[in-house]
């Protein structure tokens, strides 16, 4: 999708701070005029790029005329040039085409400004060569590391603003639920509560006994063994299907705490392969980020927020998490044949599902 307007988003931003920073040789955080030639013959070759046409081309970048070329300024040569109406496509095509400029670029000029050996006419030149391949296999290995570095950087920077905006609209939610519960108390009324979006379900009971229709249901829902949970999204379809399974399951409406230790503590990924999926632990968000990228999910407060809230992508972010393992809760599960209501375990236990998975992580 093309970015509307002339405006980057905060992504696009962050890749072309990569580059810039990829650009800046001596990290001094502009680009100066010896940088900015490295850069032009890196991308256009020594040929092409002279002094003439470097003094030109940094003219037209430098806005301020102060002789460097700033951030500000290098997001805003982009800009003008309409990278920003550019598909996703095209632009990480030209951003990746830069980026492998500027790790060549910097290495090249770090081998520039490195005495390769010192003892002059003393040294075999056999030696010489070798020194020379080595120093520049170093630079492009350090290159590269660099530009990654500040790459994820950048991609942990925004990760922590998007985190920090979920959790204000949590807040803004819960804030929200509490005012108009004491409007509705000072007017003398009862408020409604709005009708909960997402479901936890969790097998409490074998398959003895059990109807091949129950037993196909337990299979569609993922639910093919004793103590295994799932999330729902709370319609007409999974409502129907709960009722036919309704005395092999305990579900209910979680909290946020709920969703995020479940999924910190026993979630677990989906990885696509040729043959059958394989189970991969989350350790960290890279695995979230190939899987669900595409998607805008990158982290676990991504998926934790998808998950809670019922996005857009639900589906994908609920697929990609395999069923949840549990243990055997603690204090175990008396009279599992009656229903909540009836003091067992089965049926529908509204929002204290939340206490259930606290028992069983």
């Amino acid at each position: 999708m093309a970015e509307k307007g002339n405006e980057f988003s905060q992504e696009r931003k962050n890749r072309l701070t990569a580059v810039f920073r990829t650009f800046d040789y001596d990290s001094s955080g502009c680009i100066e005029c010896d940088e900015f030639l490295a850069i032009g013959k890196a991308v256009r070759g020594d040929e092409i790029w002279t002094e003439e046409k470097n003094a030109e081309c940094m003219k037209r970048v430098d806005t301020d005329g102060d002789g460097k070329i700033d951030i500000t300024e290098f997001i805003s040569f982009f800009q003008m040039q309409g990278l920003a109406d550019r598909s996703d496509r095209r632009f990480t095509a030209l951003v990746n085409k830069y980026l492998a400029a500027a790790v060549a670029g910097r290495a090249k000029y770090n081998v520039a400004n490195q005495t390769v050996v010192e003892g002059g006419d003393f040294v075999p030149e056999s030696y010489k060569i070798k020194a020379e391949a080595d120093l520049l296999a170093a630079s492009n290995h350090g290159a590269c590391m660099f530009a990654e570095n500040q790459a994820n950087k950048l991609k942990r920077r925004e990760m922590y603003n998007r985190a920090a905006g979920y959790e204000k609209e949590y807040k803004t939610m819960e804030t929200s639920l509490i005012r108009l519960r004491r409007q509705a108390r000072a007017a003398g009324n009862y408020y409604a509560e709005p009708e909960s979006k997402l479901m936890f379900v969790i097998r409490i009971r074998g398959m003895c006994d059990m109807h091949p229709k129950s037993k196909k249901i337990l299979q569609l829902l993922r639910l093919r063994q004793i103590h295994l949970g799932v999330f729902l999204r709370v319609n007409k379809a999974t409502q129907e299907m709960i009722k036919r399974v309704e005395p092999y399951i305990a579900y209910g409406y979680p909290s946020l705490k709920a969703v995020r230790s479940m999924v910190y503590k026993r979630g677990f990924g989906k990885l696509k392969t040729t043959g059958q999926a394989q189970r991969i632990k989350l350790t960290d968000n890279s695995a979230i980020e190939a899987s669900l990228g595409e998607f805008g999910i990158s982290s676990f407060e991504d998926l934790i927020h998808e998950i809670y809230t019922v996005g857009p992508h639900f589906k994908e972010a609920n697929n990609f998490l395999w069923p949840f393992k549990l243990n055997s809760p603690k204090g175990g599960l008396a009279k599992k044949r009656y229903g909540f209501n009836e003091g067992g375990q089965a049926g529908n236990r509204e929002s204290y599902i939340s206490q259930l998975m606290a028992r069983m992580l």
